[in-house]
């Protein structure tokens, strides 16, 4: 699945603006800051540059890949309920 980044939102990678490592994200209709790290921003980098959220996730060698995957999935959506991703199609 592709996700991409609605024009009513606006991010930056921490390192950019010299701030500690993470992805800034807020949504200019309510001005909702959000900070995600780790995982979670690895995930953010894939969908907001229009990669396959199924295919360019890396799963790490020690944990079964279908459940990665539908961890990864589960994420995206509550991304996409908070305004801060779109599903494409």
């Amino acid at each position: 699945m592709r996700y991409r980044v609605p024009d009513t939102v606006a991010w930056v990678v921490g390192e950019d603006i010299g701030s500690d490592n993470g992805v800034y994200i807020t949504s200019i209709l309510d001005g909702r800051p959000y900070v995600l790290r780790d995982t979670a921003q690895m995930i953010w980098l894939v969908a907001a540059e229009g990669g396959d959220l199924a295919v360019d996730v890396e799963v790490p060698d020690d944990q079964d890949a279908a459940t990665v995957r539908a961890q990864v999935s589960d994420f995206a959506a509550h991304l996409v309920s908070l305004g801060l991703l779109e599903e494409v199609t």
